[in-house]
């Protein structure tokens, strides 16, 4: 634990201590033991609302090592008697551990004034990402979501437009999706969408290296240009608007959709191509056929459609 004001909020098979540096107005939860999932927690005493904390951070203590194969996430069903405005001032939520994910999803019920929400250490699955989402609701918003290497993705890429209006409005996403090993770089935008970003498109395209005009490269570069054209339009004190994961969503399908048409364009060419050449190499052949016809007749040479007696 951090130094700083420290305070046991839960007692029994599982305990969690809210830790609160006077420094760096954190709050960290830690969980150890044998955390048995949706029961088991007792409430050591009531509750009170942390007031001054910006962060909240949940973290494995590094003694607890939790059984890899057991799936369920711990679900203190203790955290609904938090008061909505629990941590009223926090606007971070950091997540670094793959079994606080369940937890993050009671936590954003509990942080009105949130703001940003860092899943970058647990690799959660796609379920699990979206769900911290859908907690937070589709009136509030958020300045920036972060989830890294993201599992469980399909063919079709995230789906998470089929449920914008569940989800809140957010200025910026970074989101970082696992493909498989196998997967050529011809062939990530086709198959899974956003998650097209290669071994060539990782350069910025600030100049720090070499910008490939690849898929994964033209949407990371799509939505930051939006980014910043909502940003300076708000300064401006014009109209804006930032762009919903729905508008995202949109616009890969029709990127997509490009890539797709302009494949079947450049196979088209080529088989024009292909033609061209035919036509080319038949037309020399009958050059040639002709040049050795009138060799023959020169020669005397005739050919008739059956034996002479």
């Amino acid at each position: 634990m951090r130094e700083g004001i420290q305070t046991s909020l839960f007692r029994g098979p599982c305990w969690f201590q809210g830790n609160r540096p006077t420094s760096s107005h954190e709050v960290a939860l830690e969980f150890t033991g044998n955390v048995l999932p949706r029961h088991g927690f007792v409430c050591h005493r009531a509750l009170e609302t942390v007031e001054g904390a910006t962060t909240v951070e949940v973290v494995d203590q590094d003694d607890w090592e939790p059984d890899p194969d057991d799936a369920e996430q711990p679900d203190p069903l203790v955290f609904e008697h938090l008061p909505p405005n629990a941590f009223s001032a926090a606007t971070l939520l950091w997540i670094h551990t793959i079994n606080g994910l369940a937890i993050a999803r009671r936590l954003v019920t509990k942080m009105p004034a949130v703001k940003r929400i860092d899943l970058s250490q647990p690799y959660p699955t796609e379920e699990d990402a979206v769900g911290v989402l859908q907690a937070v609701g589709g009136e509030r918003e958020l300045e920036r979501f972060e989830a890294k290497w993201v599992k469980g993705v399909g063919e079709g890429g995230l789906t998470w437009g089929d449920i914008a209006d569940q989800l809140p409005t957010i200025s910026k996403v970074d989101v970082t999706v696992e493909v498989p090993d196998d997967l050529g770089d011809g062939d990530a935008a086709g198959e899974f969408g956003i998650a097209c970003v290669t071994e060539g498109s990782r350069s910025s395209p600030s100049g720090r290296g070499p910008a490939t005009p690849s898929s994964g490269w033209a949407i990371a570069l799509f939505h930051e240009r939006v980014y910043v054209m909502s940003q300076e339009l708000m300064r401006a004190a014009k109209m804006y608007n930032h762009v919903t994961p729905r508008d995202i969503l949109v616009f890969i399908k029709h990127f997509l959709g490009l890539v797709r048409e302009k494949r079947e364009l450049t196979k088209f060419k080529d088989t024009e191509e292909q033609v061209d050449e035919m036509l080319v190499w038949l037309a020399e052949k009958d050059k040639d056929l002709a040049v050795l016809a009138a060799k023959k007749r020169r020669t005397g040479v005739f050919l008739f459609p059956f034996p002479l007696a």
